[in-house]
């Protein structure tokens, strides 16, 4: 895919690419899913609800270099995406985020064993689920499931 001008079901394909590839990696490997997420986000199509992330890609590496993982993937959703996060109290326990995006019907959840991921995975999810590629490659507007 070329990321830089993606149409819409290359995209879609991306982000639901990235989720499963967040679920199933560690921890180790979410510097270059923050990349990739900032990516979809920073190039996705016309028509897509994923307005361009807030930090500049120059401040993400600064995060990701100095490990504020957390802070790079809040920086990047958009601030018109709600979300919730949660965690219970250990050292091994899962982190469960919530995210919802502008059309749709209700949060999408994910967990993962830590909050970037977490994050990553609901929020990708829940674009994924609220835009539905067409047979032209256009975007419309879905509902999750």
């Amino acid at each position: 895919m070329n990321i830089a001008s993606p149409d819409a079901g290359e995209w879609l394909e991306a982000l639901a690419s990235l989720n499963e590839a967040v679920a199933n990696s560690r921890p180790n490997s979410e510097a270059t899913h923050l990349r990739t997420f900032y990516n979809l986000l920073q190039n996705a199509p016309p028509g897509t609800f994923s307005p361009a992330p807030m930090v500049k890609e120059k401040e993400l590496e600064a995060m990701i270099s100095s490990g504020a993982n957390e802070a790079a993937v809040l920086r990047t959703i958009s601030p018109l995406m709600g979300y919730m996060i949660s965690r219970a109290p250990g050292i091994n326990c899962e982190t469960i985020a919530s995210v919802w995006v502008p059309g749709a019907d209700k949060e999408t959840t994910a967990r993962n064993a830590t909050v970037a991921g977490a994050i990553m995975s609901a929020a990708s999810a829940a674009l994924y689920k609220t835009h539905i590629a067409t047979a032209d490659g256009s975007m419309t507007k879905g509902t999750t499931h």
